[in-house]
């Protein structure tokens, strides 16, 4: 049926190759920069003294919010920050019972 017609290649297996890799790279910088944002998150939890979550908003900005009303907790943020970075403590909203502390990069 199909005679001497040239066959059609559906899949490029170099290029499906290449793309696995870029998947795969594209997955180890993802664990790479998950595990950088874990260890940040564990290092300001420890200067604030409560669980903190960090949020990167762009390149140079970012937030750490933690549970609750604690402003301890949101000035010792603000404190290490200040001197490195534009720093605005967001305070406790009470509808989502938490604190968010706002940090730019200079």
């Amino acid at each position: 049926m199909f005679g001497n017609k040239k066959s059609i290649r559906i899949f490029d297996l170099s290029k499906e190759t290449n793309i696995h890799s870029k998947l795969k790279k594209h997955e180890i910088m993802t664990t790479a920069i998950r595990n950088r944002q874990n260890k940040l998150e564990t290092i300001i939890s420890k200067i604030a003294g409560v669980n903190v979550e960090l949020t990167v908003i762009d390149e140079t900005f970012f937030s750490f919010a933690f549970d609750g009303d604690n402003e301890t907790a949101a000035n010792n943020i603000v404190n290490y920050f200040k001197s490195h970075a534009n720093v605005e403590n967001d305070g406790y909203d009470a509808e989502c019972d938490c604190t968010v502390v706002y940090v730019r990069t200079k």
